[in-house]
């Protein structure tokens, strides 16, 4: 499988707040390319939740890992004025982040070394309940 082609697909999809923001394309990507079924937060904000709430949304997200233990579909939580997931996926020799962005207005992939351009932080490497 050429997973740059088949992340292709997901790239330039419009960000929406009320029916597509990030959370929303990690659910999508763990289904469709990792017949998992996850469910975010029932009550999580769907516009720019303070970063605090990074610790709440921590427990239900999975178990935290260390950045050696990365593999395909595990998420990336980034820190900025508010929270932000990203999956990770190492395409052409680098990890790369395929996140929903509200700034960007779109899914884009970006090399997990490039966030900070984008003042994104990363606040810790997870693997799904």
């Amino acid at each position: 499988m050429n997973i740059s082609r088949v992340l292709d697909r997901y790239i330039g999809r419009r960000y929406d707040p009320a029916a597509f923001d990030c959370a929303d394309l990690a659910v999508l990507l763990q289904r469709d390319l990792f017949d998992k079924q996850i469910a975010m937060p029932a009550d999580r904000a769907r516009r720019l939740a303070p970063a605090a709430a990074i610790e709440r949304y921590r427990a239900e997200l999975g178990r935290p890992i260390e950045r050696d233990e990365i593999r395909d579909g595990d998420v990336v939580l980034i820190r900025s004025d508010f929270i932000h997931i990203g999956t990770l996926f190492h395409v052409n020799g680098a990890w790369r982040v395929l996140h929903n962005s509200r700034s960007l207005g779109g899914v884009w992939l970006h090399r997990l070394s490039d966030l900070p351009v984008l003042n994104l932080f990363i606040e810790g490497y997870y693997r799904w309940n």
